[in-house]
């Protein structure tokens, strides 16, 4: 009985010691190849409102929600209050945008991008979509304005 004991314990023992080193390679590896849909990137814009164009600049981020999704908070820098200051892009595994409908491709200095659109709130969306979900440009129209952004290199 009492070597009945002690195997069980060398075998927990064991288990736990393999369980605390298959999470420790797994967290090696998942370091070693960071999953490419995990960017930010900064965006030059154009704003035009009531026939003026000024500038400005946005900046997207990712978050995580839950495994199912790629989301991105887009935050806009403008001197107007009354232009959108965010909006947020969840591409599903597949990498389309959710809420977006396909419009078609459009070739970008020999980069083939997918471009989409969508219209919520009175705003119509227009997005440009590379690999990873990568947004190349946007564009937001409005009655009283419209921004278009640029990815930055």
């Amino acid at each position: 009985m009492r070597n009945n004991t002690i195997i069980a314990i060398g075998v927990v023992i064991a288990l736990m010691i393999g369980a605390v080193m298959l999470y420790a390679t797994a967290g090696l590896f998942s370091e070693m190849n960071p999953d490419p849909h995990n960017h930010s990137n900064e965006y030059a814009l154009s704003i035009t409102r009531e026939g003026i164009e000024t500038e400005g600049k946005a900046s997207s981020s990712p978050f995580k929600e839950n495994d199912s999704f790629y989301n991105y908070k887009f935050t806009i820098e403008t001197q107007y209050s009354d232009v959108i200051q965010s909006f947020v892009l969840l591409f599903d595994s597949n990498e389309m945008p959710h809420g977006y409908e396909y419009v078609g491709t459009k070739m970008v200095d020999g980069t083939s991008l997918k471009e989409y659109e969508s219209f919520l709130d009175g705003l119509h969306y227009t997005i440009l979509v590379g690999d990873y979900c990568i947004v190349h440009s946007f564009s937001i129209t409005d009655p009283d304005y419209s921004v278009m952004g640029t990815i930055t290199a």
